[in-house]
């Protein structure tokens, strides 16, 4: 009876010990990319403006979609630049980002000041507080304008968990320090422009030595990258077209007292896209949006697999401009690519298909440089997956 109760208590132990593991959850998921990359993605025009009001006013930017019976995808971002007199600056950066395709949730609020040495330059601090304060975040830099500050170019330093050491309450010592390096630029000239943005890290790197407090983890690394390149051209007020390369970019490693729960998994997206709008006329335009996904993950240790994937993607759009009303129809489709090698069960799996879905959406120009827009999308097939979609932008 004694020998039960001991094992019963180890394999709890080790039961308990075992990691969360949600990086396969999107996996077999084939219309994963079609719904937050095409259907819900922002119309190149409205990021357009986006990007140019960054730092030169304040807005609000949002989009939510269903991407499941029961997940959300949450695109949102609160900028504020509040001129405080004698070249001082205050500046919110709020950031909302869940999505099934990337790793890590975003959920940032970062706030601080901006010091402008002369008109074209300047400094600038902010800070994002947590309810865990070992997770604060800071970022500092220089910021190069011009007299309109649409087109910038701002780099800063970023140091997340600045003071996770002194508030974990697991005991962790850091061996390395999350440094990295953001930016955002852009330049527009008559006929193009060209917009950037990033961050670079170094991730962190962290020992659990006390067992009193972390009776289980004794490593984690954690490292996340991302980039994203845009060129647009506007030859007239006709066409607007526009182009783009990203990638993401994530490492994430634990060792546990218990080994075979131990794993280093990496993740690695890469997309290019190419979106063309075309006026007809002052009531008629045509939108089509291509996309293009190449995905690479592994994990070795627990849940040892390799994964690959390439998803190709078309949006073909059409627009009815009914003063301040719009109606827009689309078609939608992917062909997906995605093979998954099971290390640890044997489980392999593959998929080679076509699918395609149809959008009916309504928009709506307020007077005062906001718009709204409402769709529904469903699958073609019959019993396939439906969904709603609401995006507003709002610059003030």
């Amino acid at each position: 009876m004694k020998s039960i109760i001991i094992y019963t208590v180890v394999l709890i132990q080790f039961l308990s010990a075992a990691p969360e593991w949600g990086f396969e959850e999107a996996y077999d998921d084939e219309m994963l990319y079609l719904h937050a990359l095409i259907n819900y993605r922002f119309d190149q025009r409205w990021y357009n403006r986006w990007e140019a009001n960054l730092f030169s006013g304040n807005g609000f930017l949002f989009s939510v979609g269903s991407v499941t019976v029961d997940d959300l995808l949450i695109d949102g971002h609160l900028v504020l630049n509040n001129d405080l007199g004698s070249g001082w600056r205050f500046q919110g950066d709020g950031r909302w980002l869940d999505t099934r395709h990337l790793n890590a949730h975003t959920k940032d609020t970062f706030m601080g000041l901006e010091k402008l040495i002369s008109d074209d330059f300047g400094l600038f601090l902010q800070v994002t507080p947590f309810y865990n304060k070992e997770f604060t975040d800071i970022r500092t830099g220089i910021a190069i304008y011009d007299k309109s500050k649409q087109n910038y170019l701002r780099l800063a330093l970023k140091v997340d968990d600045f003071v996770y050491d002194d508030k974990n309450e697991f005991g962790a010592v850091t061996e390395q320090s999350p440094l990295g390096m953001e930016w955002h630029s852009r330049y527009q000239s008559e006929y193009w422009t060209l917009f950037t943005t990033g961050n670079l890290s170094t991730g962190f790197e962290r020992y659990f030595p006390d067992r009193n407090k972390s009776p289980d983890m004794t490593y984690h690394y954690r490292q996340i990258n991302r980039a994203e390149f845009k060129l647009y051209v506007h030859p007239d007020k006709r066409w607007f077209i526009g182009s783009g390369i990203g990638y993401y970019g994530f490492r994430d490693q634990k060792s546990y007292i218990y080994d075979p729960d131990s794993y280093a998994y990496e993740n690695r997206i890469s997309t290019w896209y190419l979106e063309v709008n075309y006026e007809l006329n002052l009531r008629h335009g045509f939108r089509s949006l291509t996309h293009i996904v190449r995905q690479t993950a592994f994990s070795r240790g627990y849940h040892a697999h390799d994964y690959e994937r390439n998803d190709f993607m078309t949006g073909l759009f059409y627009l009815i401009q009914l003063g301040r009303h719009s109606i827009e129809t689309g078609y939608m489709f992917t062909f997906v690519d995605w093979n998954y090698a099971n290390y640890h069960g044997g489980n392999d799996r593959t998929a080679n298909r076509y699918l395609d879905k149809l959008k009916l959406g309504w928009s709506y120009r307020f007077p005062n440089h906001a718009e709204l827009n409402i769709s529904i999308s469903h699958q073609v097939s019959i019993g396939g997956f439906g969904g709603a979609n609401l995006q507003y932008i709002m610059l003030f």
